[in-house]
């Protein structure tokens, strides 16, 4: 069977034309467009998802504090404490999370990819 196949490639030892080629080359062109920003839409999806499950262990910290102390803490007392300091962590986005106060209660937040407050930013308190 196989020198069937090596007698017919043997004799048939044309191959692919530039056209072909280039057919080729901008099929896969169009793949790759369409592919990559799905790809891209899914890696800011994951940092906005990462973020949230780091901003609930902030708010889990600052309940199980609420809950030993029967008062809200600030900042500090989660490090002194309990031995919980989230602002030594960075967010998906390379920037520390920051602290706030809403009604006298303790929150964290992310400032979101733009860097800046207000407009995408993710807190604790609203998860």
């Amino acid at each position: 069977m196989f020198a069937k196949i090596n007698k017919w490639l043997k004799n048939n030892e044309s191959g692919f034309t530039l056209i072909e080629l280039m057919v080729v080359v901008v099929i896969l062109g169009i793949l790759a467009a369409v592919i990559i920003p799905q790809f891209s839409n899914s890696t800011d999806k994951a940092r906005a998802a990462r973020a949230k499950a780091e901003l609930r262990s902030m708010q889990n910290a600052i309940e199980v504090y609420y809950l030993e102390y029967n008062a809200s803490p600030a900042a500090a007392d989660l490090v002194d404490e309990i031995g919980y300091d989230p602002t030594a962590k960075n967010d998906p986005w390379g920037n520390s999370y920051q602290d706030g106060t809403s009604d006298s209660l303790l929150y964290f937040y992310s400032q979101g990819p733009d860097t800046t407050d207000g407009g995408d930013d993710i807190a604790s308190n609203d998860l």
